[in-house]
């Protein structure tokens, strides 16, 4: 199948076409590759959740994970520019009302130390939720 050359419709399919190349290419191009998550809870400055994939992304185990922890394998360079822009995301969210925090998606990339000693790139992404 040429997938350049066939007409696709989304009508009425409720999604993706039925192309088991693309249903596999798609997850890992949105990703932009091998990832990790955590849920945070920023006012006890700890996580409540780290995924185990954790390991295969730096080399860590999860168990040996915190906050402190991470913002110890920042790269010298990048430690800098990191809380200017978290300071300014903080003056944006204080600009907007409560519902409408939730709707934006925070995102800049910094670099961190995995246990091999080598540095990665990380695209940070975050979205804050309001109990």
């Amino acid at each position: 199948m040429h997938l350049w050359n066939t007409p696709i419709s989304l009508e009425g399919k409720g999604g993706l076409p039925e192309i088991p190349r693309l249903q596999k290419l798609l997850p890992g191009f949105l990703q932009g590759g091998d990832s990790y998550y955590f849920v945070s809870d920023l006012r006890q400055n700890v996580y409540d959740y780290i995924s185990p994939e954790i390991t295969n992304v730096l080399g860590y185990d999860r168990c040996d994970i915190s906050i402190s922890f991470i913002l110890s394998l920042i790269h010298p360079e990048d430690q800098t520019f990191i809380p200017h822009f978290e300071t300014r995301v903080n003056k944006f969210f204080q600009t907007i009302s409560a519902d409408r925090i939730g709707k934006y998606r925070v995102q800049y990339d910094y670099r961190l130390r995995t246990r091999s000693g080598q540095y990665k790139r990380m695209l940070h992404q975050s979205i804050l939720f309001q109990d």
